[in-house]
């Protein structure tokens, strides 16, 4: 695991507000409250581009970001990751209407 980028991620997140705080849980877990578990997510490094977004599995509560070199780049990755929707309200969302239709109708899945 890359230590450096972890801690600039810390010390990113320090300075959120809680509204902020709640979508990174909500973008990692799929959930907007802690578990029970206390156990919250993982996060990975990706050595790759820095110009990429971070990434989740939700399934998976892991959280990969890559190597960014400031807090700056962080900050307006992740802003632009957690504001493209809205998480956990997707009644409206066509998209997700289709996924889930197509999820009935896939056969031996």
């Amino acid at each position: 695991m890359n230590i450096k980028a972890v801690q600039l991620f810390l010390n990113a997140i320090s300075k959120w507000s809680n509204n902020d705080l709640q979508k990174l849980l909500m973008f990692v877990t799929s959930c907007y409250t802690i578990p029970l578990s206390g156990e919250i997510f993982t996060i990975d490094v990706s050595l790759g581009d820095q110009e990429l977004l971070p990434t989740a599995h939700t399934s998976f509560k892991k959280l990969v970001i890559p190597e960014y070199t400031s807090k700056e780049q962080l900050n307006k990755k992740f802003a632009v990751a957690l504001n493209c929707c809205d998480f956990g309200k997707h009644a409206n969302n066509s998209l997700s209407r289709f996924i889930f239709h197509s999820h009935e109708n896939m056969v031996g899945y």
